[in-house]
């Protein structure tokens, strides 16, 4: 990354850290009904995995096989809660940049990956271009509210199979904060882990600081893992 193309833009102000916790709707007695309640439908219910590969890794880890049907069993799950850690590192290009995700700090960013953009003063919608990822991640650099930057829209001026990668270097140029995003597919992951791997300068480096990351949600109403790969 060009150091000069980003110093144009200045440094991010500071601001008070926002705590959050403050609504609390549920007491902690409903929210360990609802815990019970979650143990149990994935006991007896289980969730659909299509994926042959996906199901030998449940059965792998104690999960209940049926078909399709994986049955996981409370203390996996719990297991699971249990190794997740307490504080998480969201790196940026510079330390400047980082996110410690820990306790009950609340952090603001972008979101979504629509394929329309509307303008500035216009009334109609336009097809998104790369050139609007890099134009909005030079806006969240200079925004002092926008702690990270989520890849905001989907370019449709580029082949499908360059879409990941793409969408993260025309980021990574324009802003220094943490890049997260959606991967497309298999491919697109691989192409933007070599990517970032290269410019973290080896495998090691951009495990300790990992300046991007990707947004998984593979569960699909009701009760379904998505079965694409």
């Amino acid at each position: 990354m060009a150091a000069s193309h980003l110093e144009l833009r200045g440094a991010v102000l500071n601001r008070e850290m926002v705590i959050g916790g403050q609504f609390r709707p549920l007491t902690d007695a409903d929210i360990l009904q609802i815990h019970k309640a979650s143990l149990e439908i994935l006991q007896t219910t289980g969730v659909r995995v299509e994926n042959a590969t996906a199901r030998q890794i449940f059965e792998s880890a104690g999960a209940d096989i049926s078909g399709e049907r994986v049955c996981i069993p409370p203390d996996m799950v719990e297991d699971a809660v249990a190794t997740a850690p307490a504080k998480v590192l969201l790196a940026g290009r510079i330390e400047g940049r980082d996110l410690i995700l820990s306790g009950k700090k609340v952090h603001f960013g972008t979101g979504g990956s629509p394929i329309n953009v509307l303008d500035p003063g216009e009334t109609k919608v336009r097809r998104a271009k790369l050139e609007d990822v890099a134009r909005l991640a030079r806006l969240a650099e200079r925004l002092s509210e926008l702690d990270f930057f989520v890849l905001p829209v989907t370019p449709t001026d580029i082949p499908a199979e360059e879409v990941a990668v793409s969408r993260f270097t025309a980021a990574l140029l324009n802003t220094r904060k943490h890049i997260m995003g959606g991967l497309i597919n298999l491919q697109g992951a691989k192409d933007v882990y070599a990517m970032a791997e290269y410019l973290g300068g080896s495998a090691d480096v951009l495990r300790a600081r990992p300046f991007v990351s990707c947004m998984i949600s593979w569960m699909v109403s009701p009760l379904t893992f998505d079965s694409a790969v």
